[in-house]
């Protein structure tokens, strides 16, 4: 992901559902304990269309697929 996000290597927190309520409840130590990497078999990237950087744009078109 870091090549899409930026190259500081950040990254959404994606947790596993166990995980959820330590993240959402727990100390900051047991939220911090939350974060692992998530598998790269279960990611998939689609290039979407720009329209998804402005708030003002909310509707299903935005997450249809674009040609690379």
């Amino acid at each position: 992901m870091s090549e899409i996000h930026n190259a500081k290597q950040r990254m959404p927190a994606i947790l596993a559902r166990e995980d959820r309520d330590a993240w959402f409840t727990g100390t900051p130590d047991e939220a911090f304990a939350a974060l692992k990497q998530y598998p790269d078999a279960h990611l998939v990237a689609t290039p979407v269309s720009t329209r998804v950087n402005a708030p003002k744009n909310n509707d299903a078109t935005l997450i249809e697929p674009i040609a690379a």
